[in-house]
């Protein structure tokens, strides 16, 4: 039998209405976090044993850091099959009283009336009196709300149709935002919400991979030109461009790489990240393993997922490409969990990642980093309905295939190249009115005049950033353009 099924069989009381209960077996909670600014956790039920007379609701389980654990790198050590705040368990008894039990045992009476007065903790002596009862608006809808004052001075609030909205209880303070199960407020976005894409969307993004013995940086553009909708998934039709540079510091060697081909991307419509149910979304798979650490079936890579509102606006800058954040602080470690082992997660084989996801958008940010090696792409600007933020390169800037990008039909030349500070400029047959940097984006850098005749200048490009970046020289009704790469 279904276990939602079974669970509704079992638990009549409460489900042909919410009835002031504080939580419905069918629902998931969103809850945040006073200092947190989007989904802290999703509450649900997800089984259930029977003693004797009385039936026991467990909730899901989450991760938590391992605080005053006596390992030797205590961040590296992650709880699992942790309580959230509402701990373990609920039973609801034949008197209506829900009790919770679990770190924390205390117990809510839903049906209680103005100014009657219970036990809410009993082992810390703590009372619950309702003090006020009145209508409110929630998720756009009137509803009853019963206000419960703790002999702590700690606030519970308690609604007829959507549960327990406010828990403020031992330095535990979270407010309902959403019931995923109803799309009331906020939900956690589907998989299908983050790869909304529409014909004609753009996307272009920076890479950058690095290992011992080279350095590879490019810009990959990507168009949307087609999408066909089944059942089960959704396929996007890409035109991909890719240029990128290779850089060799060890014999000082740099080549050039241009492509051009066209992809499918399929999106399984029911799909979603690759989350651990039983620890409510808060682990993601790592399929990747550089040191073939998995050596039994025993074992699983994962890592922590976080939400935030306005992911993008928070973590990328468009345009620049830049993060918000410092990526050495904010890497996740991989962590290795042993099948069995509930109560510890081992950081894995000193392998780093690092991904955002926003909606409509996709993928914005990934990185990896494992010991020498890792890469990094992030996405720095896009156009949706027809409106470009960021950044969006011409093909021909990409491809290279514009005879004013053309080598053979420069008039001057570069050296050295790649350059670390000053780069002089030859000029052949021709001086130009002026020169100008740009950087992989078609963005103007810097701008300087040229004298009539002059046939070497030097550019002081110390203050740049390392990257690849444009040489323009503009000759009156014509200009010339190389590519040049800054260490």
């Amino acid at each position: 039998m279904n276990r939602l099924l079974l669970l509704l069989l079992i638990f009549p009381s409460i489900c042909s209405s919410q009835n002031w209960a504080p939580i419905h077996p069918s629902d998931i909670y969103n809850y945040q976090e006073a200092t947190d600014n989007y989904i802290t956790t999703s509450i649900r039920i997800d089984s259930f044993t029977v003693d004797q007379q009385d039936t026991i609701y467990h909730f899901n389980r989450i991760i938590k850091d391992c605080e005053g654990c006596s390992f030797t790198v205590e961040d590296s050590v992650l709880l699992v099959n942790q309580e959230d705040f509402l701990s373990r368990s609920v039973v609801q008894q034949a008197d209506g009283m829900f009790v919770f039990s679990g770190n924390t045992n205390f117990q809510i009476n839903p049906y209680a009336d103005l100014d009657d007065t219970w036990i809410f903790d009993v082992a810390n002596n703590v009372s619950a009196t309702v003090i006020q009862i009145e209508e409110t608006t929630l998720f756009d809808q009137t509803d009853s709300c019963k206000f419960i004052l703790l002999s702590t001075n700690d606030t519970i609030k308690l609604s007829k149709n959507f549960g327990l909205i406010d828990f403020n209880y031992q330095d535990k303070h979270y407010a309902l935002t959403g019931i995923q199960t109803r799309e009331l407020g906020e939900t956690v976005p589907t998989w299908m919400e983050y790869h909304d894409f529409e014909v004609g969307d753009v996307f272009q993004y920076r890479n950058r991979s690095f290992s011992f013995a080279n350095i590879r940086r490019g810009v990959n553009k990507r168009t949307i030109l087609d999408k066909v909708e089944t059942v089960t998934e959704i396929i996007y039709t890409v035109h991909s461009i890719q240029s990128d540079t290779l850089e060799d510091p060890i014999i000082n060697n740099t080549e050039y790489f241009q492509s051009e081909n066209t992809i499918e991307l399929t999106i399984n419509i029911n799909g979603n990240f690759p989350f651990m149910t039983n620890y409510n979304n808060q682990f993601v798979f790592t399929e990747e393993s550089f040191f073939g650490c998995l050596d039994g079936d025993d074992k699983f890579m994962v890592r922590p997922l976080y939400l935030h509102k306005n992911e993008l606006d928070q973590r990328i800058n468009l345009g620049t490409g830049q993060l918000t954040f410092d990526l050495n602080q904010e890497i996740e470690p991989t962590y290795l969990h042993i099948l069995g082992s509930d109560t510890i997660v081992q950081e894995r084989c000193f392998d780093e990642f690092y991904f955002v996801y926003t909606t409509g958008l996709g993928k914005v940010f990934e990185a990896a980093e494992v010991i020498d090696s890792g890469f990094e792409t992030r996405l720095i600007g896009y156009i949706k309905d027809g409106d470009t933020t960021g950044v969006i390169t011409p093909d021909p800037i990409l491809l290279d295939t514009d005879n004013t990008l053309a080598s053979e039909l420069t008039n001057f030349e570069i050296q050295p190249n790649p350059v670390q500070e000053i780069a002089s400029i030859y000029f052949k047959n021709e001086t130009p009115t002026n020169l100008q940097v740009l950087d992989i984006n078609g963005r103007l850098i810097k701008e300087v005049a040229v004298s009539n005749n002059l046939e070497m200048m030097d550019l002081d490009l110390g203050n740049l950033t390392t990257g690849l970046y444009l040489i323009k020289a503009q000759y009156g009704n014509f200009e010339r353009v190389q590519k040049m790469v800054k260490w």
